[in-house]
């Protein structure tokens, strides 16, 4: 059986800025992305789902699921 991706959207503080974490068994990769932007969209079109942690604090798991009108999430 393959491994599962888990991806994680948190908060860094020390870079004031949001980080996507991709972890496929032992490896951790860190990326940076504007969540606002067209790469964060093309981003969020390729993942199933997500844990999202705000730089409040909060948490959230999103999942896509399609909606009417061709929306997702």
């Amino acid at each position: 059986m393959g491994t599962s991706t888990v991806w994680q959207v948190t908060w860094n503080t020390d870079l004031a800025r949001y980080q996507i974490c991709q972890q496929a068994g032992k490896e951790l990769v860190v990326s940076e992305m504007e969540v606002d932007g067209d790469a964060w969209r093309e981003w969020l079109e390729q993942v199933s789902s997500f844990a999202f942690q705000s730089k409040e604090g909060g948490h959230v798991t999103a999942l896509k699921e399609h909606r009417g009108g061709g929306r997702v999430y």
